[in-house]
């Protein structure tokens, strides 16, 4: 069974030369140079120069000017697979996400078999990695990726086991597991033989928003400290990301304290709080009562174009009165009169024209549309709030747009009337990259277990327990093309 991307580290001690790595990951933001990274690991300069220069089988680690890792550290090919758009890079240790690919928008592609929709995986893969074997700053001397591990991000509950349950990949071949026990075997299979089900692992898309939140959260939004007064300290938070789209769901994380040490991340103890059965996050299977949605469709009547919301509608899941079936795509789609039924094209295509900011009477009703589907999140996520004490909520996803976040931010009279914390609960945006947020939090999971929370090992040299480099080569991103397209 695949390792627990979350399982806590073992205590190495701490050289001279992981204090300075530790360092880059803390502040590698802020674009310090190599004195400044010294600094902040309390460290003599000149360990900052032996940490650029080859550790063990690994070359320069870090860069000149601004100091960062390089490609050396290792990358994480990510993928992330939406309702109708596939999404794949490389994410290196910095959080950065190199040769972004996207698919064109396909209509049914979550109720494509196993086998095909992993070959759409296999060819965006393939294309991201030819890519990046043209890309100088990620290639090594010998023509070959560094990359060590992949990631992918299904919109589908995925349990400790690495399987789906009851989620949006209809077809039943995604149930069968004779070919392969586990969705990262399948994963592993379709990437070629360097792969293996620990080197290629699968999750929950809301699960990797949020670790991506996380990272940005404690390198940019909460800076981090430099000094060790108990007023600069943070506790721990809270923070959740909702994604609203073709479905809906979110992904909740406990952001660490502040270390004893200044220079040791945040990041590293950050907790993605995955449940009992690894399945925590599924808001979009809340029951919503009727005298809500009653009210709503009372309010937006006088609305042209404006279809009231359905409350007999069926989720994906064959439920009446959950979430996703009142505010997901679908549900947008009918209240504007969208026939999606008559045409082919991918939903979200149909909708983009209603989407657009503007003064039309069209623009209006999707405006209050949206403004709707934020009111009646807000009352879902009254219990979850409380319940989790939360710090911040971002939202993401296809529907993700200004309106609908002003009426989620209505909700926080609701939240503040039930008890006083809710009413300080935050709405971060999540900034104009968010559509690549779930592939790079994928990507960010791997790199965190296997190299951010290892640079005490690295920087003493017991490199033994490291995943290896799978050194991708042309030729073999050429075998996994021909594979796909098998």
């Amino acid at each position: 069974m695949a390792s627990n991307p979350h399982a806590p580290e073992p205590k190495t001690k701490h050289s001279a030369i992981g204090k300075v790595l530790d360092a880059v990951l803390t502040f590698g933001a802020e674009d310090l140079n190599q004195k400044q990274i010294a600094d902040c690991a309390g460290v003599v300069e000149g360990n900052v120069t032996r940490a650029k220069k080859a550790v063990g089988n690994f070359g320069p680690l870090l860069s000149s000017g601004p100091v960062r890792f390089t490609s050396e550290m290792g990358l994480v090919l990510a993928v992330s697979v939406g309702a109708e758009r596939i999404r794949a890079g490389l994410v290196d240790a910095n959080g950065s996400l190199h040769c972004r690919t996207t698919t064109p928008p396909l209509r049914g592609q979550l109720a494509l078999s196993q086998r095909e929709l992993l070959q759409h995986v296999a060819r965006l893969a393939a294309e991201v990695l030819e890519k990046a074997l043209g890309d100088a700053t990620l290639v090594r001397a010998d023509g070959t990726l560094p990359v060590f591990a992949a990631a992918m991000a299904l919109p589908t509950p995925i349990d400790r086991d690495h399987r789906q349950v009851n989620g949006a990949l209809s077809h039943k071949s995604w149930e069968d597991r004779s070919p392969y026990p586990t969705l990262n075997h399948a994963f592993a299979a379709i990437l070629g033989p360097a792969f293996t089900s620990e080197t290629a692992q699968v999750m929950n898309d809301c699960n990797a928003a949020s670790i991506a939140l996380a990272f940005d959260r404690v390198r940019t939004v909460e800076k981090p400290r430099r000094t060790l007064a108990p007023v600069s300290f943070r506790q721990r938070s809270t923070i959740m990301v909702v994604r609203v789209g073709g479905a809906v769901g979110c992904g909740i994380i406990e952001v660490a304290a502040d270390q004893d040490e200044i220079y040791v991340s945040r990041f590293l103890k950050s907790r993605v709080m995955v449940g009992t059965h690894a399945l925590a996050g599924e808001i979009g299977h809340m029951p919503i009562s009727e005298s809500a949605v009653e009210l709503l469709n009372e309010k937006s009547s006088d609305v042209p174009g404006l279809s009231p919301i359905r409350y007999d509608a069926k989720c994906a899941c064959g439920r009446l009165n959950h979430l996703q079936a009142l505010i997901g795509g679908a549900a947008l789609a009918r209240r504007l009169g969208v026939a999606t039924h008559t045409s082919e094209a991918p939903i979200t295509v149909q909708l983009e024209g209603f989407l657009r900011p503007g003064s039309t009477t069209t623009d209006k009703a999707a405006a209050r549309a949206l403004d709707d589907a934020g009111q009646l999140l807000g009352k879902a996520l009254v219990g979850p709030v409380l319940a989790l004490d939360l710090k911040a909520i971002s939202v993401i996803g296809a529907l993700a747009r200004p309106a609908l976040v002003q009426g989620l931010g209505g909700a926080r009279d609701d939240w503040g009337k039930a008890f006083y914390t809710g009413a300080g609960v935050e709405l971060v945006d999540p900034g104009p990259d968010s559509a690549w947020m779930i592939p790079r939090g994928a990507g960010l999971a791997l790199m965190r277990q296997h190299r951010h929370r290892k640079l005490r090992q690295i920087g003493n040299g017991q490199l033994a327990m490291l995943l290896p480099s799978l050194d991708v080569s042309l030729p073999y991103v050429q075998q996994m093309r021909a594979k796909a397209w098998s």
